[in-house]
């Protein structure tokens, strides 16, 4: 990192340098720091300087709880200047940092965001066209289908498919979207360099080679439950939207869905049988607002996407006032100009270039004799 002493040097103009790395990688191995860093480095300038600061120091740094402080007194003791880096050499991992342009950018709005990410793989993906899929380990026949099918269908369009890496729900997401040939993203509860669980260590290779493994845990972290929940809001800042599959009253699937919807992201689910403890908090979901999904044109409604030429996703253009007023006469059955034409109080003559434009646009279809369906929404 240069040396920021420049008191108008701004947080976000900050440099990474090797030196400084080292001592970025011991203190992120403290939860307290990964809370307050952007507080700590808007203070102190410099990793190294966090790092060294005496108590009288950190106790001078305004907002900085108590409990933090005592926290970090702890990382000189715990954690000395590139911990752990032996265990990933020879691995093909590299470490991305806020601060680095590869860093995802929208992960940067999550609540917390990590400040140093342990990546094995290509990170880099197309935000706009990225679900994450998210569900409960021990997901029955029905679910792991649905997951398999979701993500491969959604690969094969050009979805990048995030999830967690765990059995049951996450594993068969992953899977589909390797079957497809697409890419998929796995963020682990532990060390990038853990194995968890074991029988995955196959598919964690091929998810290398077709998207990345990521991990805010130094390596060595063991997969400790307090870890599964604190990297659920890494899953949420990735995707643009979160589809729950079978999913308890209480699970990590519900937490991921709540920081998704802190940060405005998309929110669907497919429902399941009432009588299934382990899709309670799915149904429960729905009734609160969640999407309903029950097919691929679903979820791409929901993102406002189309499918055109070549199966290539696109976003659909914004609607205008009456352009909006004709969609929402259509509906999601066939109906003809005469009767859009009433509804919309829009005159034939006027309205027959307007459904061209539609058509063109992807909102609607003609299906015969001048009756049209609606698309999306």
């Amino acid at each position: 990192m240069k040396n920021n002493s420049d008191a108008e040097t701004t947080f976000e103009h900050f440099t990474v340098s090797s030196g400084e790395l080292n001592y970025l990688v011991a203190l992120n191995g403290s939860e307290s720091f990964k809370r307050n860093f952007k507080l700590l480095l808007e203070h102190f300038k410099t990793f190294e300087n966090i790092y060294n600061a005496t108590e009288d120091k950190l106790k001078g740094v305004p907002g900085l709880a108590r409990q933090s402080v005592t926290a970090l007194l702890k990382v000189k003791r715990q954690f000395k200047p590139g911990l752990g880096m032996e265990r990933i050499q020879g691995k093909n991992v590299r470490l991305v940092t806020f601060w680095d342009r590869d860093y995802p950018e929208k992960l940067r709005e999550a609540l917390l965001p990590p400040p140093l990410l342990y990546v094995r793989g290509d990170v880099e993906y197309d935000f706009e066209l990225s679900l994450g899929i998210v569900g409960t380990r021990r997901a029955s026949r029905y679910g792991r289908e649905q997951s398999y099918r979701f993500a491969k269908e959604l690969a094969r369009m050009g979805f990048t498919i995030i999830s967690g890496g765990a059995s049951g729900i996450d594993s068969e997401a992953h899977k589909g979207a390797i079957e497809a040939g697409g890419k998929t993203i796995a963020v682990f509860g532990s060390g990038i360099d853990i194995t968890f669980p074991q029988s995955n260590e196959n598919l964690f290779n091929r998810i290398a080679e077709n998207g990345a493994l990521i991990s805010e845990f130094p390596p060595g972290s063991q997969p400790e439950p307090y870890r599964f929940p604190v990297r659920n809001r890494i899953i949420a800042g990735l995707s643009r939207g979160i589809l729950v599959i079978q999913a308890p009253e209480r699970s990590g699937a519900l937490i991921t869905s709540d920081y998704a919807m802190e940060l405005g992201r998309e929110i669907m689910a497919i429902p399941d049988r009432i009588d299934n403890p382990n899709a309670k908090g799915t149904n429960q979901l729905i009734c609160d607002g969640a999407s309903l999904i029950l097919t691929i044109d679903d979820i791409l409604g929901v993102f406002k996407l189309v499918m055109q030429k070549r199966e290539k996703m696109v976003s659909l253009p914004p609607l205008d006032e009456i352009s909006q007023r004709i969609v929402e006469s259509i509906g999601w059955e066939s109906k003809h100009i005469d009767e859009i034409a009433v509804e919309s109080k829009i005159p034939i003559s006027e309205l027959s270039g307007l459904m061209l434009r539609l058509q063109m646009d992807g909102y609607v279809k003609e299906v015969s004799g001048k009756r049209y369906v609606r698309l999306a929404p």
